[in-house]
């Protein structure tokens, strides 16, 4: 893996294969604002159809029947999108709607993880907010990474494993878990900003080169510090994922309210045009302002599809740059095997 080092070295949207204009829209902008940013698009098409367009096209555009033709269709598609909120909204709801049994072990096993994590750290207690605890466990991985190059001698600070030193992959864990730290500490007023700083630091990378010398290396305080920074950086991951699954929860919850509210002036609009438009605004309006209030009319109607379309890009594009491709790497529900698999392989060391 030559570029083991520039891996752990950049921020997510670095290190993934993306164009820009895709993770402009699937990632970067707010997901009300491309919303309205799609919606809006109709309206300019419109307007630049009936005033720069052939007289002919102008005139199809506004005609009374293909208006209302076209808006009574409209009227069907938003009652599908609102059915689609209800179901996602439906959906949201069931992970939460379990037994009584279900919803302890997922306490037990959440107590669990949060304990076995203090105790390993050495901490009296860990923050409870996601953001704050995700940063402890990055200033614990710098830390043991500070304590894993204090603890080795020169000699094995050069060693390599497909030529990634580990004294340089020690420096760019400490530098990235610091700068995202800060990043944590200072984004944590949405799922949103969370998830973009917990993915800039990365750890697939990073707990494969540094349990591989945790392996090669002897007994002593070196392979301690490297088993301890594989650990913290194991924790991480598991609350990264999370961190993904909180958003994309967050993610539906907004998306389905958002539709829905959208879905009341759409199918009144919608309804409006159909019952009051006439040629008579051509009349009145003039064939440049019926185009703009036939656009205005279908910006409003296509509003819900476009929040539906706008949450689901995000959806798509984190799915599609998180889950493992180049490698194949455990998901969290399967973190007891990679603890059982990382104690064997140090059993057999």
């Amino acid at each position: 893996m030559a570029d083991a080092l520039a891996s752990v070295r950049k921020p997510f949207l670095d290190r993934i294969r993306a164009p820009k204009a895709w993770a402009l829209v699937g990632y970067r902008l707010s997901r009300p604002l491309f919303a309205f940013g799609l919606a809006l698009l109709p309206f300019v098409l419109v307007l630049l159809a009936v005033a720069a367009g052939p007289a002919e096209l102008a005139k199809a555009v506004t005609s009374q029947k293909n208006v209302q033709e076209a808006f009574a269709r409209f009227v069907t598609a938003v009652a599908t999108a609102s059915a689609i909120a209800v179901s996602v909204a439906t959906l949201t709801l069931s992970r939460e709607m379990k037994g009584v049994r279900s919803l302890q072990e997922r306490e037990e096993a959440n107590h669990g993880f949060r304990e076995r994590v203090r105790s390993a750290s050495g901490r009296g207690h860990v923050p409870l907010p996601l953001g704050d605890f995700l940063r402890s466990l990055l200033e614990a991985a710098a830390a043991d990474a500070r304590l894993a190059r204090r603890n080795a001698p020169s000699t094995a600070l050069a060693l390599r494993e497909d030529e990634v030193a580990l004294g340089d992959l020690l420096d760019a864990i400490e530098r990235r878990a610091v700068e995202c730290a800060a990043a944590l500490d200072a984004r944590r007023a949405s799922p949103d900003a969370l998830l973009v700083a917990a993915l800039d630091f990365e750890t697939d990378v990073s707990t494969h080169y540094v349990e591989r010398f945790a392996r090669s290396a002897p007994e002593g305080p070196l392979r301690e510090a490297l088993e301890g920074l594989a650990d913290r950086l194991c924790d991480f991951a598991v609350g990264s994922r999370y961190a993904k699954t909180m958003d994309t929860q967050w993610g539906l919850s907004n998306m389905s309210w958002a539709v829905l509210l959208s879905t009341i002036p759409s199918v009144l609009t919608a309804t409006g045009m159909v019952l009051a438009y006439g040629d008579g605004a051509v009349d009145a309006l003039g064939r440049v302002g019926a185009g703009a209030l036939v656009g205005l009319a279908l910006s409003a109607v296509v509003l819900p599809l476009s929040f539906f379309v706008s949450y689901v890009l995000r959806f798509v594009f984190i799915n599609e740059h998180t889950l493992p491709t180049d490698g194949f790497v455990l998901g969290p529900e399967a973190f007891d095997v990679v603890r059982s698999s990382r104690r064997g392989a140090r059993a057999r060391t």
